[in-house]
């Protein structure tokens, strides 16, 4: 797969980017095994017990987004800053539009990731799926869209939410996959270390032009029981929300490529693919 960039005229620009003319757009979509992923439907089949599953949510920050050429060289691509979607080197994709069972959500969606590199050949793209360490720490309530989005904000960690995927099922209201860095402390300082950084590196074959970028629920949670009851002695939501020794991240976390508990050879993420647009 093969997709070839021609440099756009650039005009002038300010400190923050915003007057690049992107020439790069790479498109996503997610489903639920290949049906279409919308707020107010149910999908049947899902998790090792086939629930049906409600959507209540469907959010994730992806950073570091890079096109790969053909001898796996990278190209780091220049976001737009769109001063909504996209800040310095972190794009946020929102799938849901805060109808039916989204009501935690807002109208508003992203599919895409837009910016702008030097002209080449090039075979893939990458990113990470998370906020960089440098941002991670800065306070919601006055940062920049879409890093101002409350609702992806974890006070216990003081720090984001990487992903917000919540469905309910017929037997819990909610199942949460929060994931995001845990196990932090603070120094006097004010720097922040955590144990568990939970940062998930995607690499993919993939032609813009006519494919799209695909995150599947269906294969997220294939190893999971969503109707399972919670185990209030070494548990507290139905869920993962990524601390160390949550039992359904052992179900989760391998799908994007990150070690949990006593799974460590994970091999490839499974969560992201590519179809034709």
């Amino acid at each position: 797969m093969l997709f070839s960039l021609l440099l756009a005229c650039v005009g002038a620009t300010d400190d923050s980017g915003v007057g690049k003319a992107p020439n790069v757009t790479i498109p996503f979509r997610a489903s639920v095994g290949g049906a279409p992923f919308a707020c107010g439907t149910t999908y049947d089949g899902v998790g090792t017990t086939s629930e049906t599953i409600d959507p209540l949510d469907f959010r994730l920050y992806v950073y570091d987004v890079g096109l790969v050429d053909a001898a796996g060289a990278v190209t780091n691509v220049d976001l737009q800053q769109d001063r909504e979607w996209q800040y310095q080197n972190v794009a946020l994709l929102d799938f849901e539009d805060g109808s039916g069972s989204c009501a935690t959500g807002s109208p508003n969606t992203n599919a895409e990731i837009v910016g702008s590199a030097p002209e080449g050949d090039y075979t893939g793209v990458t990113f990470k799926v998370g906020i960089p360490p440098e941002l991670n720490h800065i306070d919601a309530a006055t940062a920049p869209a879409p890093l101002n989005d409350t609702g992806l904000w974890w006070a216990w960690t003081s720090g984001y939410k990487f992903a917000r995927i919540d469905v309910a099922t017929t037997v819990n209201p909610s199942f949460f996959f929060h994931l995001g860095a845990t196990d932090c402390t603070v120094s006097d300082a004010g720097d922040y270390a955590c144990g568990l950084d939970n940062l998930a590196a995607v690499t993919l074959d993939i032609d813009p032009a006519s494919e799209v970028v695909t995150l599947d629920l269906l294969d997220l949670y294939a190893d999971n029981d969503l109707d399972a009851p919670v185990d209030y002695v070494t548990d507290y939501v139905s869920g993962c929300m990524a601390f160390a020794g949550d039992p359904e991240c052992e179900g989760l976390m391998p799908k994007l490529g990150l070690p949990w508990g006593s799974v460590h050879d994970v091999g490839e993420q499974t969560f992201f693919g590519v179809e034709a647009q």
